[in-house]
């Protein structure tokens, strides 16, 4: 492949990458790891979590909008562990499951076209009985698709699949069997400019509502995404603050970097101290009682003088809950607030026995491996791992991506980041407990670790 030949597609890559992070800022610090790699093997596009594979002639001939969805395509399927799947569920049955459940998911980003030029028809429901992707996991959709697209004739599985599996058991690979597109550390050259307004889908912005058709036909200056004010795609109008953003990430990457040497002596998860937090006041809005029909505590007095033993029918309990704990381990944060949050943890599990289960996440500018605890003694070996920045949303879309089933959520936090709008907490209860009293909350409950 020619260098002029590399440095076109390349510069078609950075466009893709660049509108895709204009939409969405979460999709920033993933799409910026990633290597980018030509190969001739495969169709379109494949991914093994680390590298983004492309076929060169299919990248030279596809428009910027597909890409950029094919893009953030790979992104939801190694946000929901499908690159990950045991190899019972190898093949492309599977993986037409898997692209139903990331393309819903992507839906709900806002990528709601029904199909794109170059790609296809974007399938986001299952087939038998037809269920919204994502409503189920992958598996479940698995269930619902009663068909192998690789077992079709005349080549018409290209109808159904939009990227391949080729590489998702290639874990080990980071380039070296292709020829490097893009590299992390490659800056975007100057004068990229997103083009967002000239894309065929309907992309929100965080924070904002999709507007309704009526409102778009009721301004016709307005673009489909609602935006009133056009602007030519060499306007540059607001990609200044796009590139010092961006250059941000770069440097909270590279903090990263150097913490993630540190991370095992600056990371201390042990229990000094007594815990002071009542949990069951700070959770009674968010854990819910049920009726038990068949309490025998007390026996009902209506039958006192009966020879038979019967339950009181108003008995009530605690319905089991599960709750999220999710402790920031940025830079700004030091081992005596760990300790203090792993008192406070294993105090919470104690105070609630029986009625809780839990989930406990550490992030700092992303989400690290959750670790599941019915009791506290499980939380002994989970290690906190973290350094770098603080960000709040990173947190809040790995949650709406892991379709976690909350009671609650509660975030252990020095609250030095910014915060997300309510909304992104899809109507999950938010308890926020702060290590200092000069933060203010916007929303959510909010406690303190210890107030002075």
């Amino acid at each position: 492949m020619t260098e002029q030949r590399i440095q076109k597609l390349k510069r078609k890559l950075q466009e893709a990458r660049y509108a895709a992070v204009s939409r969405n800022p979460d999709f920033a610090a993933p799409l910026l790891d990633m290597l980018y790699v030509a190969v001739n093997d495969l169709p379109r596009m494949s991914t093994n979590g680390s590298c983004i594979y492309i076929n060169p002639n299919w990248l030279q001939s596809i428009g910027v909008p597909s890409l950029e969805f094919l893009l953030v395509h790979q992104l939801m399927h190694i946000q929901l562990g499908h690159i990950d799947r045991s190899l019972y569920y190898a093949g492309e049955r599977f993986h037409l499951a898997c692209d139903v459940v990331a393309n819903s998911h992507l839906r709900n980003l806002g990528y709601i076209e029904e199909q794109l030029p170059g790609v296809g028809k974007l399938y986001h429901t299952t087939f038998y009985p037809v269920i919204e992707g994502n409503c189920l996991t992958a598996e479940e959709a698995f269930r619902c698709t009663p068909f192998d697209p690789d077992a079709l004739k005349d080549r018409k599985n290209v109808r159904y699949l939009i990227d391949s599996e080729t590489w998702w058991d290639r874990k080990q690979d980071r380039g070296e069997s292709g020829i490097l597109l893009l590299l992390p550390d490659d800056e975007n050259p100057e004068g990229l400019v997103s083009m967002q307004m000239d894309f065929i889908w309907n992309i929100r912005k965080p924070g904002t509502l999709l507007p309704h058709p009526e409102e778009i036909k009721a301004d016709p200056g307005a673009d489909r995404g609602g935006n009133t004010n056009r602007r030519s795609p060499g306007d540059g109008a607001g990609d200044e603050e796009q590139q010092a953003r961006l250059s941000k990430l770069r440097r909270i990457k590279a903090q990263d970097e150097q913490n993630a040497a540190m991370e095992e002596e600056l990371r201390v998860w042990q229990q000094p101290n007594d815990p002071h937090l009542d949990w069951r006041r700070l959770l009674d809005s968010f854990l819910q009682e049920q009726l038990s029909d068949y309490s025998f505590l007390p026996p009902d007095r209506r039958f006192s003088d009966s020879e038979f033993f019967l339950p009181d029918f108003s008995e009530t309990e605690l319905r089991p809950q599960t709750i999220a704990f999710a402790v920031d381990t940025s830079g700004s944060v030091d081992e005596e607030m760990l300790s203090e949050v792993y008192a406070e943890i294993c105090s919470a599990i104690e105070q609630i026995d029986g009625v809780m289960t839990g989930v406990l996440l550490f992030f700092d500018t992303r989400v690290y491996a959750p670790v599941s605890f019915t009791a506290a003694e499980e939380l002994a070996g989970a290690v906190p791992v973290g350094g770098g920045g603080t960000d709040f949303s990173c947190l809040f879309s790995y949650l709406a991506a892991s379709q976690l089933n909350l009671a609650s959520l509660v975030i252990f936090t020095d609250g030095q980041g910014e915060f997300p709008d309510e909304r992104a907490a899809r109507n999950i209860p938010v308890l926020w407990l702060l290590s200092r009293d000069d933060v203010q909350v916007p929303w959510g409950r909010c406690a303190w670790l210890r107030r002075e």
